[in-house]
């Protein structure tokens, strides 16, 4: 019975695979099987591409390989969100270990991904597969800049600074987790480990012309804020308790840090940061539910937090040295 679990070869796992994500799509051409795939570009092509690795970007004493796919391919997206953009396709290639390679582990891992691929009707056109000391996913992601392509460091004085949603609120989860608090924090558990993108959100700031630039919180807003402005232009940002979600502030009680810094600090959040002249504010507003102004661009490179100057967000790479 055990051997029935395991994968033979190459070809049964693609085999496997096919029965979860099947191998046709209107955008394609020619789909995964040939050296390469041949796909329907649109005239504004967006490319991203995200890493996710085993005890770098997670840990799988509390992923699941349901949410595991998810994720991967989510925060991909969100790079296409971020870009104003709609996604349409990916690349994915995959490192396993003797370990992960079972049938009920891809079978979960496969139904996180569809999850998102039938959501947002994306196709899988290709990628590659390997074995590997550790496990860890790679994919490309590519969409359409329907509307307005929006960038970084395009802001001017004076123009308003948003977020779309919540901070702070997957790191929060992560603490949660690893202190077997889950059932206390379950919104932040789950924001951390299926985390909400804001696809829609982008939508409707695509069609306002006052949005002078637009990115995802990925690393935590007190380091992305860094690079949204441009330079020689600074930020004012102003945070108080009530913009904070209430398990971030019950977390951060119990780790006993300041509710502002912790939320500022947490990576994988994946809410829109933008900047908008205040003449489109109203839009945002009447159209996002959970939006949140919270701060200002200023004419200097200064950056402030309710008035103190402002430290920096998480790096994966600096926390791995």
């Amino acid at each position: 019975m055990c051997m029935l679990n395991n994968f033979v070869s190459e070809e049964d796992f693609l085999k496997f695979l096919d029965k979860y994500i099947p191998n046709k799509d209107k955008g394609l051409i020619l789909g995964r099987g040939d050296d390469c795939a041949i796909i329907c570009p649109p005239k504004n092509l967006l490319i991203s591409s995200d890493l996710f690795l085993e005890d770098i970007h997670f840990d799988l004493s509390y992923f699941t390989p349901y949410y595991l796919g998810y994720k991967s391919l989510a925060v991909n997206i969100s790079d296409i969100a971020a870009m104003g953009g709609e996604p349409i396709g990916f690349n994915m290639s995959l490192m396993i270990n003797k370990s992960k390679a079972k049938r009920d582990f891809f079978r979960e891992f496969f139904l996180g991904i569809k999850e998102l691929m039938d959501k947002y009707n994306l196709y899988l056109a290709g990628g590659d597969l390997s074995f590997s000391k550790i496990f860890g996913v790679d994919i490309t992601i590519w969409g359409d800049a329907k509307h307005k392509t929006f960038f970084r460091k395009r802001a001017r004085a004076g123009d308003l600074i948003f977020i779309t949603g919540d901070i702070g609120l997957s790191r929060c989860g992560l603490f949660a987790l690893k202190m077997g608090l889950n059932k206390d924090f379950n919104v932040s558990v789950m924001a951390h480990l299926k985390p909400d993108i804001h696809v829609e959100e982008a939508r409707i700031i695509s069609k306002n012309p006052y949005v002078t630039s637009l990115m995802d919180v990925s690393d935590g807003l007190f380091k992305d804020i860094y690079r949204l402005i441009p330079e020689n232009f600074g930020a004012k940002i102003e945070l108080s308790i009530d913009d904070i979600h209430k398990e971030v502030l019950d977390i951060a009680k119990i780790l006993k840090e300041d509710p502002i810094y912790f939320a500022g600090k947490g990576g994988e959040d994946y809410v829109l940061l933008g900047t908008c002249d205040i003449k489109g504010i109203s839009y945002l507003k009447e159209n996002i539910p959970n939006i949140k102004i919270i701060g200002e661009v200023i004419d200097r490179p200064e950056f402030l937090i309710n008035g103190a100057p402002l430290k920096g967000g998480f790096d994966h790479f600096q926390e791995c040295l």
